[in-house]
């Protein structure tokens, strides 16, 4: 009996192992089965002909050129347009505060075949016009620009205008005559004044200061954007010119003729027709002629930086 207790154990032994390894591949079986039956539902879940577009490379590449082409194009100014009952026309400009630009200086106007429609004074102006051309003017200080604009109905205009322009203050210690030439050969000019405060367009200056005898020449830049100052230093002197007879006043018509002296010669510096008349002049030698009736008298004198000079001639 022992013995064939013996000779069982071993055959029960192999079995209950058997037994193990046969669970041990249906769980194997099982997860591969579940694992695939996962990878089928996510492949066609991915595979919905609603969640997919079929693109071809011809126009994959024109959606690409679309990209460039709209990208390029929201780098270049363009007039805006945009669906509205209200005024068909919205004008308006961006400028920085620093240049102080008022209302006043920001003029408009409106133009069809050659004729003005509209003149328009201040930034944010609005009109409601017919359908048509029309060419729109804008003009800040110096400063020009024009864009021709449709109008259609239904429709509200606002045109684009890229601003490159700068503000000048230029001073000098005394009244003179400005010269401001422009890049384009455009010469402003503004008479007897001590100072000139201007918008101007960017761009390089040739600035001239003008006094019967000297002649103040300054180069200067305009950036857009920006507030130039300068000031430009004009040394004179002050002659007080007087003409007597019996030591009064002469009190009657006359002429004054003032000459600057340098070696190359005399250059008259202005003619002036009172008995009694002040100047200011650059410092250096002049002569002074008196003339009335068919008296003439003359005299020399020197003029030196901030000096007052009296030179009187006596006429017999």
């Amino acid at each position: 009996m022992t013995q064939l207790i013996k000779i069982k154990k071993p055959y029960v032994y192999y079995a209950q192992l058997a037994a193990t390894g046969a669970a041990a591949l249906l769980c194997f079986y099982i997860l591969s089965v579940s694992a695939a039956g996962e990878e089928r539902l996510v492949k066609i879940v991915l595979t919905k002909p609603s969640n997919l577009s079929v693109v071809s490379s011809e126009h994959e590449k024109g959606l690409s050129q679309n990209k460039e082409i709209s990208g390029s194009d929201r780098n270049k100014p363009s007039n805006k347009v945009t669906a509205t009952n209200e005024k068909s026309l919205q004008l308006g400009v961006d400028l920085p505060k620093r240049l102080l630009v008022s209302d006043s200086e920001i003029k408009w106007q409106i133009r069809q075949n050659g004729e003005t429609i509209h003149d328009l004074e201040g930034n944010h102006q609005s009109v409601r016009l017919p359908d048509g051309l029309y060419n729109v003017l804008l003009q800040i200080g110096k400063y020009q620009q024009k864009k021709q604009i449709t109008v259609k109905a239904g429709q509200q205009v606002q045109p684009y205008f890229q601003i490159k322009l700068g503000r000048v203050q230029i001073s000098a210690d005394h009244p003179v005559d400005w010269e401001i030439t422009g890049p384009e050969k455009t010469v402003y000019k503004v008479k007897d004044k001590q100072a000139v405060n201007a918008v101007l367009p960017a761009g390089m200056y040739q600035v001239k200061a003008v006094l019967p005898a000297l002649t103040q020449r300054q180069t200067i830049e305009v950036k857009s954007g920006q507030y130039f100052t300068k000031h430009l230093n004009v040394p004179l002197g002050k002659v007080n010119l007087i003409a007597v007879r019996d030591n009064q006043p002469l009190l009657q018509s006359m002429k004054w003729e003032v000459f600057r002296l340098e070696k190359k010669g005399r250059h008259k510096v202005g003619e002036y027709y009172l008995h009694s008349k002040s100047i200011n002049i650059p410092p250096g030698r002049y002569e002074a002629v008196a003339h009335h009736q068919k008296q003439i008298s003359k005299r020399r004198f020197l003029v030196q930086e901030a000096t007052t000079n009296k030179v009187v001639l006596v006429m017999e």
